[in-house]
């Protein structure tokens, strides 16, 4: 089979399923944007450049559709380049929230299109008003929003099968289009992702932590609050309080990844809840890292005796699977997805969102109770390895998907 697979930030959500198509024999292409930050074996990466830029000034509910809509002209001339030397694909795999999708069938009208069904925005239950301090709950954010799944509706129109990680995030999408989409996770390899008692990681030069001491981890790409991060800060004064010997260590870039927020006088979130708190937590214990490589991350993640993983009702990260992976005891919201994945006592304890004092208390618990974390961490990584691993469920499930959507 020709397959091509399309995401301006390739290979992204692809990492692993492009190559293990090649491996199998299959003729792979990816179209791209952006320089890989991952190999992928035996996969022929394709670059291409936007020659035009969104207008100044256009409504704020057109310029991101209309960025979209530029790069939808982009990846038509493309695939028209693609055809021209013989390349029609049996199937294109394509994320379409950049607007990517737009325009392929009519390049390739026998094509089957595989999407990447990641978010749907939805005007309850959603994680831009879940939270009402820093939620985006305008009617001219509503708007904006659902501008922006116009984009998404007619990907889904055009077609052939939906790929979506969580049961949450389906649900998201119109019932009309459910009978198109699967649910498969991107997976998590969980051979590579075990338990380490001889970690060892020194911070600042002069502080080695290992599995011996106390450690509460705390991880995501964005330090801002639709990953929960305001609560987490809220929640140490009473950590360090209750557990004056543990370090606490928060990975992640200081900036906004997800969604627009009102502007803060302080500047990011981070220096807004660093001046909101004032003298009441001793960071001579808190550790902040930046964007970190695997390996690094990896490190930390084996270090850590409890995790804190808190969302607004949005896209499950990836980091949560991790730590369960490699045994690791979250704290994490009661929130969906988490609660698609969580069972509250057994593999991970379940806490309020907006209760910093529950995460504490529920965090404290598990520092004093040995047994009970080594319970709730064989038991999260059964579930990772039962339900997500790469390997053994979610790559084999994709790979049928794709490889059997041509029979159809």
């Amino acid at each position: 089979m020709k397959i091509l697979f399309i995401h301006h930030a390739f290979p992204g959500q692809f990492r692993h399923i492009a190559p293990k198509l090649a491996a199998l024999g299959h003729e792979v292409k990816a179209l791209t944007e952006n320089e890989p930050r991952f190999p992928t074996a035996n996969v022929e990466v394709i670059r291409y450049q936007r020659e035009r830029q969104r207008t100044n000034g256009i409504h704020p509910w057109l310029s991101g559709t209309e960025d979209k809509y530029i790069r939808a002209e982009v990846v038509l001339n493309e695939c028209q380049k693609l055809s021209q030397h013989d390349f029609i694909p049996d199937v294109v795999y394509v994320h379409p929230d950049w607007g990517e999708a737009l325009f392929i069938r009519e390049i390739f009208p026998n094509t089957k299109i595989i999407i990447f069904a990641e978010h749907y925005y939805q005007k309850e239950n959603s994680d831009a008003i879940f939270d009402p301090e820093f939620g985006n709950s305008t009617l001219f954010n509503h708007c904006g929003a659902k501008t922006n799944n116009a984009i998404r509706l007619l990907s889904l129109e055009d077609c052939d099968a939906a790929i979506c990680p969580t049961e949450f995030q389906k649900n998201n999408h119109p019932s009309a289009y459910h009978s198109k989409m699967n649910i498969i996770h991107d997976g998590i390899p969980t051979h590579k992702l075990v338990k380490n008692p001889n970690i060892k990681i020194k911070f600042r030069g002069q502080i080695t932590l290992t599995k011996q001491d106390d450690v509460i981890t705390f991880a995501n790409r964005g330090l801002e609050p639709r990953r929960g991060f305001h609560q987490f800060m809220r929640c140490i004064p009473l950590l360090q309080q209750q557990n004056p010997q543990a370090h606490i260590i928060i990975m992640g870039k200081d900036v906004t990844v997800y969604g627009n927020y009102k502007k803060l006088s302080a500047g990011s979130f981070k220096q807004h809840m660093v001046q909101e708190l004032g003298d009441s937590i001793d960071y001579n214990k808190v550790h902040f890292l930046d964007w970190l490589d695997y390996a690094s991350y990896k490190s930390v993640i084996e270090l850590s005796t409890v995790h804190v993983y808190l969302t607004a009702p949005f896209i499950l990260s990836w980091s949560m699977l991790e730590i369960m992976s490699v045994e690791g005891c979250i704290v994490g919201s009661n929130t969906a997805p988490v609660t698609e994945v969580i069972e509250d006592g057994y593999n991970g304890v379940l806490v309020d969102f907006f209760s910093p004092q529950a995460i504490a208390s529920n965090v404290t618990e598990l520092l004093n109770d040995k047994n009970k974390r080594q319970m709730i961490g064989k038991n999260a990584r059964q579930t990772v390895i039962d339900n997500y691993d790469l390997n053994t469920v979610c790559l084999p499930r994709q790979v049928e998907i794709i490889q059997n959507i041509k029979a159809d």
